[in-house]
């Protein structure tokens, strides 16, 4: 039975449960920082009130458990102060670190049986499935560019712009989520649990594909597999009626589900994609076709990693292209219109349909300006190769766009830009472009501009673009330009002038919700850089504003970056690794163990180096001597920060942690699997023992479980 402490301390359980997996889970929604700092300030100020009168015996008691962690962290600190330079990266670990052992006091203060704990344990497995149910939600609807979350809002996010959230660890509380599911499914003997379960449980392997996660698909994958077998084996030996081992709810969805999406991915036309998406009511077509592709490639890279991100994307996207049919080359929301109306519609082939842009159209938002480029051409090109590519543009009389133009891009070279003449707006113009080549790619764009906005609802009117021409003239090839203009002229005017002068009656009764008025705009100037060979972006004059979130923003004022760069003396160069889908840690592991043998004498590779490493990786790495970086892997980390010292006291910490979680393995067999997946995640990516904070409160988890288990035969002996 409860104890009366217990049942008054309800509150203060899940007050703290809730606040710690507000952090240690904010990897997965950023804003969930906002609602930790208020509750965590308010429970600190609760706690030192409560326990006023044996706090400082209880700080003691907390270090003296803790001791070996506490002297990792103080080499971490030292490592901090004695650097060359002060480095915003780590001063961010270190205040992580803090948290994290507030938090594990804070358990300490209140957890003192085992009864207590496992009371905490519960509550703790019951909203980490909440939190799995949450971030899966919104991570899959995060596909599909739904705005019902308010998340981004809240965040203050522009539409349309990436998440910065790190796709790898976001996962951490779905797996959680899954396993705990699968622990109460595999228990439970009422069938509404059950399938209850299985839903859960499909849905948060729904989240887990739609990743895109390397990591996260492996160890999915070994899961998967892993009760597949054991399914088998309980049919096999005819033990599921007398087992709840019976995983058939979740299976099946899940294997249909997978078998299904390879197939949505891999054998489907591009149109049937597209039409897919808008039966979901996709609010962003073309967002999410950079979504699905990100996360079909990542998946794909593991089986192929010789396979380029624009082959791939051709392979799953690529449709025949019709230049009279928006529908096979626009990626923007859009609306087809035919029969095309207007002054000078004549010079349009009869048979093009329109590519209507409005304010439904969505936007790519760079420094508070809103644009939309959709790419018709990317052919492979040559030095001295001729790109040769055209467009018709109408832009309405009342259309307040800043710039349309047709543009070329990636290895072409000269005047790679043409306008739609906003002076004569409200007719048709063909834009054309004929430029030379170097090697590489020869993308070319069309684009939609306006200023000082972050999305196009304010934009009025439409802009309309038709029958779009993209070709490659070899450098040997004796075709002539002078002679595709003049073919393309002579059929335009022959398949034309009778059907403009038939049809032109017949439509404008039916396109009067267009509102023509006299408006004329000077066209703004604006200078682009050379452009990625397929995912163009906009460099503008603004200055670079102020990180968007305030606590970043703020910290990095009170803890301003030196970016001072103190070189490396050694003559060090990796051998990269091109054909491994592992190759960006790889490759940053080499190096790091160069830095090791090479640059640090005796003494730094017994008592390390500090952090003097983390601007050589920025440099490397990015060509940026202001930048930062590190070897993405704690035991390179520790190695390089404090030496071989730090790494045998990490080791050994490692060994303990894993012993203690052992030694209570039958009761809290779970909270070990969980260490091993957070683990497997941190091993390539953590900086030090305690990175991630989901890792270093698995790290402090079991230390917990010593510290409860022996206060409880502590109280039984005095019994």
């Amino acid at each position: 039975m409860m104890s009366d402490a217990l049942i008054n301390n309800k509150k203060e359980y899940y007050s703290l449960t809730f606040i710690i997996l507000l952090f240690i889970f904010r990897t997965a929604i950023p804003i969930f920082k906002y609602p930790f700092i208020i509750l965590y300030f308010a429970h600190v100020s609760y706690a030192i009130i409560k326990y006023r009168s044996n706090l400082l015996s209880f700080i003691k008691e907390f270090i003296r458990h803790y001791l070996l962690i506490f002297a990792l962290v103080a080499i971490l600190l030292l490592s901090f102060l004695f650097s060359n330079k002060v480095y915003l990266i780590v001063f961010k670990d270190l205040a992580n670190i803090l948290v994290i052992l507030s938090l594990t006091f804070l358990l300490n203060l209140l957890l003192s049986s085992k009864s207590n704990f496992n009371f905490f344990i519960h509550t703790f497995y019951k909203l980490i499935i909440l939190f799995a149910i949450i971030i899966s939600i919104y991570g899959i609807t995060d596909l599909y560019s739904y705005e019902l979350l308010l998340f981004n809002r809240i965040a203050g996010k522009p539409i349309g712009e990436s998440s910065s959230i790190d796709y790898n660890f976001a996962l951490l509380p779905v797996f959680f989520g899954l396993v705990i599911c699968l622990f109460y499914l595999i228990r439970s003997n009422s069938f509404s649990n059950k399938i209850v379960y299985s839903f859960l449980l499909i849905i948060f392997s729904i989240n887990i594909l739609l990743s895109g996660s390397k990591r996260g698909i492996i160890i999915f994958g070994f899961i998967i597999i892993v009760l597949i077998l054991l399914q088998i084996y309980f049919l096999y030996k005819n033990l599921i009626k007398t087992s709840r081992f019976n995983l058939t709810w979740y299976l099946i969805p899940i294997i249909v589900i997978v078998s299904l999406s390879y197939l949505f991915t891999f054998n489907t036309t591009s149109s049937f994609k597209i039409k897919t998406l808008q039966f979901f009511n996709t609010k962003d077509i073309f967002l999410a076709k950079g979504k699905i592709t990100r996360i079909a490639y990542n998946y794909y890279k593991i089986l192929n990693s010789n396979f380029s991100y624009s082959e791939f994307n051709d392979m799953i996207w690529a449709s025949v292209f019709n230049p009279t049919d928006p529908d096979t080359w626009g990626t923007r929301n859009h609306k087809t219109i035919y029969p095309l109306i207007g002054e000078n519609v004549e010079i349009v082939p009869f048979d093009a349909k329109g590519y209507l842009l409005d304010n439904t159209c969505n936007a790519s938002t760079k420094e508070n300006n809103a644009y939309a480029y959709t790419l018709i051409g990317n052919d492979s090109v040559s030095v001295g190769d001729i790109v040769n590519a055209s467009v018709f543009c109408y832009v309405s009389e009342d259309c307040n766009v800043d710039w349309v133009r047709l543009s070329s891009e990636g290895a072409t070279l000269g005047p790679r830009k043409t306008y739609y003449n906003l002076e004569n707006i409200g007719t048709w113009q063909k834009l054309t472009l004929n430029v030379k080549c170097n090697e590489g790619r020869g993308p070319v764009y069309l684009y939609i501009f306006k200023y000082g906005v972050s999305d196009f609802s304010s934009l009025t009117g439409h802009i309309i673009f038709a029958y779009p021409q993209y070709r490659t003239i070899n450098r040997d090839s004796s075709h002539s330009l002078l002679y595709f203009d003049h073919t393309e002229a002579i059929c335009i005017e022959t398949r034309l002038n009778q059907f403009k002068l038939t049809i032109l009656n017949k439509v404008k009764s039916k396109l009067t919700q267009y509102n023509f008025q006299q408006t004329s705009e000077k066209m703004k100037q604006y200078n682009s850089s050379m452009f990625h060979i397929s995912l163009p972006k906009l460099l503008s004059t603004y200055s670079q504003s102020n990180d968007p979130d305030p606590i970043r923003d703020f910290v990095a004022k009170m803890v301003s970056e030196d970016t001072t760069y103190l070189a490396y003396t050694s003559d060090i160069i990796i051998n990269p690794i091109s054909d491994n889908f592992l190759s960006s840690r790889t490759d940053r592991w080499q190096f790091a163990l160069k830095i090791f043998t090479k640059e640090y004498n005796w003494p730094r590779k017994l008592f390390g180096g500090g952090f003097a490493h983390l601007n050589w990786f920025g440099y490397y790495f990015y060509n940026d001597k202001t930048k930062s970086d590190y070897p993405h892997n704690p035991f390179l980390s520790i190695l390089l920060y404090s030496g071989i010292f730090g790494l045998i006291l990490n080791l050994y910490l490692l060994y303990k942690v894993i012993a203690i979680y052992i030694r209570y393995i039958k009761e809290y067999y779970i909270l070990f699997i969980l260490f091993c997946i957070i683990f497997y995640f941190s091993f390539f990516s953590a900086s030090n023992p305690l990175d991630p904070p989901v890792m270093g409160f698995f790290i402090m988890l079991p230390f917990l479980i010593d510290y409860v288990y022996k206060m409880d035969e502590k109280t039984k002996r005095k019994r």
